[in-house]
């Protein structure tokens, strides 16, 4: 198993810059507001299957993050967090000691967004 440090974690007030705010609004809300709260202890694995847009935020401590298929590990400390644009199970575990996670879903996609704003609109009357 090798370790490197992400080559794209990030800490969350650069990801929230003006110019990347549109796609990174599920994470710039305070820490895990819109997110699980999770809390890992040593020798314990949490396995996320399918986290396609899933945003992975290390709140305290440190995680070591396996995706199934890929040779390089990732490690985040506080405050990284990581994207994943990937199907493939990944795996987290705490480096050295306990830890606390969120994990942010991906948003819906937008006609999705689009559909729920239309269908909790005021009603509408529709003359024939």
């Amino acid at each position: 198993m090798s370790s490197h440090t992400a080559s794209s974690p990030h800490d969350f007030a650069p990801v929230c810059a003006p110019v990347c705010a549109p796609v990174c609004a599920p994470v710039c809300a305070p820490p895990c507001a819109k997110g699980t709260l999770q809390h890992l202890q040593r020798h314990q694995f949490l396995s996320l299957h399918r986290p396609r847009g899933l945003w992975l935020r290390a709140e305290s401590g440190s995680l070591w993050v396996t995706v199934d298929g890929e040779t390089d590990d990732i490690e985040l400390t506080t405050g990284q967090s990581q994207r994943f644009d990937t199907n493939a199970t990944v795996t987290v575990g705490t480096f050295g000691g306990d830890a606390v996670l969120c994990t942010v879903p991906p948003p819906p996609p937008a006609w999705q967004q689009t559909l729920r704003r239309w269908l909790s609109g005021p009603a509408r009357l529709v003359h024939a």
